[in-house]
């Protein structure tokens, strides 16, 4: 039942429940005022409070905690009621944050430019007794935010709040730098994209750090990547990271200190490698491009393979790319492109566009890493890379093994779906679904390492502008490759014209799967195994041909292609090789088991792998790249039929 006092004096109330003390109470000439249970203490409604005031148990019911407040009489406080400065007419309390026990809980938060040295007082503060700050509704950061070991942000308004960069410089907008920090449900604003020049990531988890969370929060306006993970243990949960300049989500260690373990699932990626084209006025004499002013953008000088960067205009010719620079460093001077032309004029400029390759990913596991799972996770027009070492000095970090990459989404990927590149083993890349990728659905380049110990199962790739699943080793003269492959139980849909809907190229070896269901729609083959090595084997499935045919392989290698309809069994197969001479082995060249038949003739032994049979005429079961050899003196009649 509520109760008024009318002027009370108490020498011990307690008050359970909501206490509302009008201007003038609230008054204690002997012990210090305690408010207990209150999450905000609304002092400017109070006439007069005195030092030390204490707030126990201010957050909710039973976690604990102490501040304390020490009054400067007279003084205006900077941030009234925010959790820091408790504002009266006796003049301004503000926190001594040294006196924080347990895990104390603040509520609200210093505003203004000012509110740097504030903030890095309460994080310190935190940090010593493990506590939370609590953002309010419509309130903004304007500081960098540097979170200590065992402290959360909770952003605990609406999507308004949380964190704004005043500038943009190297530092990253939040960076979490002691085991167990966290921050919750807020939006991280980079402020803007700086044009070429990589400065800020959002949220930076940092080396070595361990149990760091980020989760429920909206990343945008990045210089540089959305979240970045260079810690171990960590849990990237639900967040949504959009419109920024690199990743969206990144992961990068170093030799010494690798990024492990990393869980990101749920998260969203969207127009991650945001690069606005450049606009401007120039002309092209010969194969000098010479910019006289700029509308918008910049050339993108140093920062990406400068030959990939596309010029347009009116009268450019087709496929003009940028080729090296001269006087121009981004903006105003002259550049050189590979097509000889003449547009425009020093005293007729005309409207001159450069657009840019995409340079960057939505989820990026780079080298020195191991032990990521990224599952449910979405990127839209993105992708998804996991790397081992592939070039320096990425190289030194060696093997990347031991990611789960499970159960994701790709949609309409301005390049690869999921690309596997360097030197990986022990992967799991199990029940993604790539839609309409501007290239290779599922894609690896070992780069001459191998990639062994890989499960490739029960992902789904429809629509793909190349192969739908990619495996090669494009480092020219550098041996190595995919090697112990389980590719199985996949749905390939709709590939590019002259592309397969699994293609195994050079250097890939002991490459098995079954249960594939493959339509390659106007692709070439179903299975293109023609450029691998030995020891490629499928079974099983539904193979759809292709243009050209369902299975295209080499005889020059071990490969099997067994019960998988309208391929094999075959019957008798009309093509096959004469009898060979007495005594003389011939190889089963054909991808699949064959019977050969042997009757009439003289014959006195038959033997299959160099092993005598017992038989002189029959049938005998020849494997893949499997020999039998017949002994006679008249050749029997011998067909061939495929199993």
């Amino acid at each position: 039942m509520a109760q008024t006092y009318p002027s009370p004096t108490f020498n011990n109330l307690t008050v359970t429940g909501t206490a509302t003390l009008p201007a003038g109470t609230a008054v204690s000439n002997g012990a210090t005022p305690h408010f207990v249970n209150t999450p905000a203490v609304q002092a400017i409604t109070n006439t007069t409070l005195y030092p030390a005031i204490i707030r126990d148990n201010y957050a909710t019911s039973g976690d604990g905690g102490t501040a304390w407040y020490n009054l400067t009489v007279g003084g205006t406080c900077a941030n009234a009621d925010n959790g820091a400065q408790i504002q009266s007419v006796a003049g301004c309390y503000v926190a001594d944050f040294s006196k924080f026990s347990a895990t104390p809980n603040i509520w609200g938060a210093p505003t203004g430019s000012a509110s740097t040295t504030q903030f890095t007082a309460i994080m310190a503060a935190l940090g010593t007794a493990g506590g939370t700050l609590h953002i309010p509704a419509g309130l903004n950061y304007t500081a960098f935010v540097s979170v200590p070991a065992d402290v959360r942000i909770e952003c605990d308004g609406d999507s308004a709040s949380g964190f704004v960069a005043p500038s943009i410089n190297g530092t990253p907008v939040v960076t979490l730098n002691g085991n167990h920090a966290g921050i919750y449900h807020c939006l991280v604003n980079g402020g803007a994209l700086a044009p070429f020049t990589r400065r800020s990531d959002g949220i930076l988890i940092n080396a070595g750090v361990q149990f760091a969370e980020a989760k429920y929060n909206e990343v945008i306006a990045t210089s540089d990547n959305g979240i970045e993970d260079a810690g171990i243990n960590t849990d990237i949960d639900a967040n949504y990271v959009h419109d920024v300049f690199t990743n969206c989500y990144y992961s990068f260690g170093t030799p010494g200190q690798f990024a492990q373990d990393g869980n990101w699932h749920n998260n969203v990626a969207r127009a991650c490698s945001k690069i606005v084209p450049f606009v401007g006025q120039g002309y092209i004499s010969g194969t000098t491009l010479t910019i006289l002013s700029v509308t918008s953008g910049q050339v993108a000088v140093g920062i990406s393979p400068i030959t990939q960067d596309v010029v347009t205009g009116a009268g450019v010719a087709g496929s003009t790319n940028l080729t090296s620079v001269g006087t121009g460093t981004g903006g105003v001077g002259t550049y050189t492109v590979n097509n000889s032309q003449t547009v425009g004029s020093a005293g007729s400029p005309v409207a001159i566009t450069i657009t840019y390759p995409r340079l960057w990913d939505g989820f990026d596991l780079d080298p020195c890493h191991s032990g990521f799972k990224l599952y449910n996770n979405r990127a839209y027009g993105n992708d998804f890379i996991i790397a081992g070492a592939y070039s320096a000095p990425s190289a030194t970090c060696g093997l990347a093994f031991g990611d789960q990459i499970n159960e994701n989404w790709s949609y309409s990927s301005v390049e690869n779906g999921i690309a596997l590149l360097g030197q990986l083993r022990d992967e799991q890349v199990n029940g993604n679904h790539v839609m309409t990728p501007t290239g290779w659905g599922i894609y690896t380049n070992t780069a001459g390492y191998a990639q062994s110990r890989i499960a490739l199962n029960h992902n789904t790739v429809v629509g793909s502008t190349k192969d739908g699943i990619y495996l090669a080793n494009f480092l020219s003269g550098v041996t190595g490759g995919p090697v112990d492959w389980d590719i199985s139980n996949n749905h390939v849909e709709n590939v590019g014209a002259t592309f397969s809907g699994i293609t195994i190229s050079s250097g890939a070896t002991l490459i098995y799967g079954t249960g594939n269901v493959i339509i390659p729609g106007s692709g070439a083959y179903a299975i293109d195994s023609s450029a691998a090595g030995v020891g490629v084997a499928f079974t099983g499935g539904s193979l759809t041909a292709g243009g050209t045919g369902i299975v295209n392989y080499t005889t020059s290698a071990q490969q099997a292609f067994e019960y998988i309809p309208g391929f094999n069994p075959t019957g008798y197969l009309s093509g096959a090789p004469s009898i060979p001479a007495t005594t003389v082995a011939q190889t089963n060249t054909y991808p699949f088991p064959v019977s050969i038949c042997i009757t009439g003739g003289a014959v006195s032994a038959l033997a299959v792998g160099g092993t005598t049979t017992g038989l002189t005429i029959g049938c005998l079961t020849v494997g893949p790249g499997q020999t039998w050899t017949p002994s006679y003196t008249v050749a029997p009649t011998v067909k061939w039929f495929g199993l």
